[in-house]
């Protein structure tokens, strides 16, 4: 859901510069048991482990130190001094393949919790596109005050999101995710394409696609970043105008569109099965935060 790279415009560099600080001294002072253990591991021809991410974009959000993680295969995780070094509060987010072993995850400091069992889906590229169907091959840029509507929805519509869930995080830094989140995808600061629907004199939805360059598979994808409908407006059809908008201008750029929802929201899979998306993955999302943390 939340990208490394800084997209927010009131991220302070000193701020972020210490945390990549941060970063650099937790790598360094590894112990020497867990140093002579990775040793153990690539003799016995074992994956290396994964290396914390400092996620830059949702520190600033939060206002603490956050990292990032997924897990590719069972093995060690190199987060040892991450307690020590990254002070009293932290978030530590890893993410794995839903048919692995968390035992990888046990030695995370602090307090591990499950938030989110995640479905990834991708939909192939199906005609060029329904150029009739698309508001404007060019993304609308709402007004400053169309901007704070969309925000609003975003703040409202993410109830069970995996920030929402857990009471660690907070109702109002869980609306302040999703806020900064809409807010830079509507004003550019975030992503390639973006569109909104109007009912009346008010808006109604919006949604933020954004563009992720081929690593393995070497093809670049589109990604549905972030969809939201108002909360009184949903089940009239409008998330699902919305989808067809990304659906078609992913066709007109004759690349994939992927997407990703919780597993339990039923209506969503099912609108998306509709429109040609495609099962790939379903992962395991976890948090991890500091003991003391309510």
């Amino acid at each position: 859901e939340i990208s490394t790279r800084d997209w927010s415009s009131d991220v302070c560099s000193s701020d972020l510069s210490l945390l990549r600080q941060t970063h650099s001294t937790m790598r360094m002072h590894m112990s020497e048991r867990t140093l002579s253990q990775h040793g153990k591991n690539n003799a016995m021809g074992l994956r290396t482990p994964a290396s914390p991410v400092v996620d830059d974009w949702l520190t600033n959000t939060l206002g603490y130190p956050c990292f990032s993680l997924r897990i590719a295969s069972e093995g060690i995780v190199d987060y040892e001094s991450i307690g020590r070094e990254a002070g009293v509060r932290f978030l530590i987010t890893s993410e794995i393949s839903h048919d692995q072993g968390i035992a990888s995850l046990s030695i995370l400091p602090g307090e591990t919790r499950e938030m989110a069992s995640r479905t990834l889906l991708k939909r192939p590229v199906q005609g060029e596109g329904d150029h009739d169907l698309l508001p404007t091959l060019e993304s609308f840029r709402p007004s400053k005050s169309e901007v704070d509507e969309i925000a609003d929805i975003a703040s409202n519509a993410f109830a069970h999101s995996r920030f929402a869930e857990d009471p660690r995080i907070g109702d109002e830094a869980a609306k302040r995710v999703k806020r900064r989140w809409a807010r830079n995808l509507a004003t550019g600061a975030r992503g390639e394409w973006f569109a909104a629907i109007r009912a009346g004199e008010r808006m109604a939805g919006f949604i933020g696609v954004v563009r992720q360059e081929g690593v393995t598979d070497k093809e670049p994808k589109l990604l549905i970043d972030l969809v939201a409908v108002a909360k009184d407006l949903q089940g009239q059809g409008i998330g699902d105008q919305l989808l067809t908008w990304a659906c078609d201008y992913a066709d007109a750029q004759q690349l994939e569109l992927w997407t990703s929802t919780q597993s339990t929201n039923r209506a969503a899979l099912g609108m998306y099965a509709n429109r040609g998306f495609e099962f790939h993955q379903q992962t395991r999302v976890f948090h991890t935060m500091p003991r003391d943390i309510v």
